[in-house]
């Protein structure tokens, strides 16, 4: 729907510019028979339908970046139910991940730029999502174990949105490899919607970091 809500977009822009990029994008006008047959044959095509159609898990919603140590029972308690949000979706897109991750082995051989980029997007925006969520995850289990505070006033830790990820290196090699899909997007499909979904991608850090501050638990 996104990409389709964009790509009217550009189809409406009044210059030839718009117009001839889309014409290597153009749909499989085919009978239904053969558009199933032509899915069917393409591993990346059929990882990508049927992860389409898969129930989607948005990314968390509201999650809660903002802790105040109180006390370290009420402190550890606040972070294991924020935790909980991350739990769930944890499997679920990864499921989804993993479904893609079947068509690899047929994406270069892909002809079609109109699937091919719509796969790429599909896998960097997915694993984009996937390493947001599990590093959410893991930073607040790393603040159970205990943090050090710059300022030893400190007692406020509030998760902000940051490109480095200080949790994992797998965390690490994953959110890499989502931004050079997403950026192999724009840079190969320019003018297109997917690059303008690509690019909104982009636009969110993927990783997160931990900001310190002070607040006043016995205010007047």
């Amino acid at each position: 729907d996104e990409v389709l809500t964009v790509q009217r977009r550009i189809y409406g822009l009044e210059n030839e510019y718009g117009t001839s990029i889309m014409r290597d994008y153009r749909p499989d006008y085919v009978p239904y028979r053969e558009y199933q047959r032509r899915i069917k044959e393409s591993t990346m095509r059929t990882a990508l339908i049927q992860a389409a159609q898969q129930s989607w898990s948005t990314p968390m919603k509201n999650p809660r970046l903002r802790f105040v140590k109180r006390d370290e029972a009420s402190f550890s308690a606040e972070l294991s139910e924020s935790q909980k949000m991350a739990a769930q979706l944890e499997p679920q897109i990864a499921g989804i991940y993993q479904l893609l991750q079947l068509g690899e082995a047929d994406r270069d051989q892909e002809k079609s730029l109109r699937w091919k980029v719509g796969y790429d997007l599909a896998v960097g925006r997915v694993l984009a999502t996937k390493v947001r969520t599990e590093t959410y995850n893991a930073m607040l289990a790393a603040a159970k174990r205990g943090l050090n505070p710059e300022n030893e006033k400190s007692n406020t830790w509030t998760l902000v949105p940051a490109n480095e990820i200080t949790v994992g290196s797998q965390y690490s090699k994953a959110g890499e490899k989502a931004r050079q899909l997403l950026e192999s997007v724009v840079e190969e499909h320019p003018g297109t919607p997917w690059a303008l979904l690509a690019k909104r991608e982009l636009s969110n850090p993927i990783g997160w970091r931990w900001q310190e501050s002070y607040t006043d638990l016995t205010p007047p």
